[in-house]
């Protein structure tokens, strides 16, 4: 039956974008912090965007991290991924849509078997953390058991030279960072700047 489609067993996940997801490796615990989202008005306001609704598409997936010190979700720390991608200038898609006007803010996800994860990870500088860029990259490096923080682009961990504050204040002595981009940083000189950069 052409009609019937399967559910996902995240149930705020459609079938596809849990099929999307699981394929990049993400446990089911992990799947938590994602969502798919069918709502134009609802993406809009995610986005903080009033007047941007011909050029955002829905349906799509979105991730929503957390204040990594409290817990609690963080409007700043959202990315959504649309099934139907708006195209850049240069004529690639953009991957991830972030809130407009708001600060660039690294998205930390929730760990679900652990609310004191981050907390942890914050006291403790020997343990090593990624960045990287893309939620679905730092949700299955979480999966592996890492400590894995998704920024929005890979000039997104600083501005103006500065390290965005979370990230500044995980840079402490003897703590080891990864920085985990996409594999093509070697032939794109914007993306081996930034990695010099952060």
């Amino acid at each position: 039956n052409p009609m019937f489609q399967p559910t996902s067993p995240v149930p705020a996940l459609a079938t596809r974008h849990y099929k999307e997801l699981k394929e990049s490796g993400i446990s089911d615990e992990y799947l938590i912090n994602f969502r798919t989202i069918n709502s134009l008005t609802e993406l809009l306001s995610r986005l903080n965007r009033k007047n941007h609704g011909e050029s955002v598409k829905i349906p799509g997936w979105g991730v929503q991290g957390i204040d990594p010190l409290t817990g609690l979700p963080c409007d700043e720390a959202f990315q959504f991924k649309s099934d139907t991608p708006r195209i850049k200038e240069n004529g690639s898609p953009l991957k991830y849509e972030s809130p407009v006007g708001l600060a660039s803010t690294p998205l930390f996800l929730q760990n679900p078997s652990n609310a004191s994860f981050w907390v942890q990870v914050f006291e403790t500088p020997s343990i090593k953390i990624y960045i990287t860029e893309g939620a679905k990259k730092a949700a299955y490096l979480m999966t592996l058991g890492l400590a894995a923080i998704s920024i929005p682009g890979v000039t997104n961990g600083q501005k103006q030279g500065h390290l965005h504050p979370l990230l500044k204040a995980l840079a402490t002595v003897g703590r080891e960072v990864a920085i985990v981009f996409d594999g093509d940083w070697r032939q794109k000189d914007g993306v081996a700047l930034a990695m010099d950069t952060l």
